[in-house]
């Protein structure tokens, strides 16, 4: 069994006994340690999470709609920087 499936594996079950959690945090600190030294991310605020968003899925203003089942609206800035 690879370290991958034995995570899972462990996750999926949950209540562990003692040794296995020391199992499971011994295989994923070091993955924790490679991930944040290769892919280091900065905090975002969830306007810009949502300006990324919008135009990465070339979402419109009526899709807002439909997802909050009222009538809304993206912020101004965000359609701006949504398209042409």
């Amino acid at each position: 069994m690879n370290g991958r499936s034995s995570l899972h594996n462990l996750e999926r079950r949950g209540n562990l006994a003692a040794a296995e959690e020391k199992y499971f945090e011994l295989l994923t600190v070091p993955i924790e340690v490679y991930e944040e030294e290769r892919f280091p991310f900065r905090a975002v605020s969830p306007v810009e999470v949502l300006a990324e968003l919008i135009p990465v899925n070339n979402l419109k203003e009526k899709d807002s709609r439909r997802c909050s089942g009222r009538r809304a609206s993206f912020p101004k800035f965000c359609i701006a920087r949504s398209g042409p």
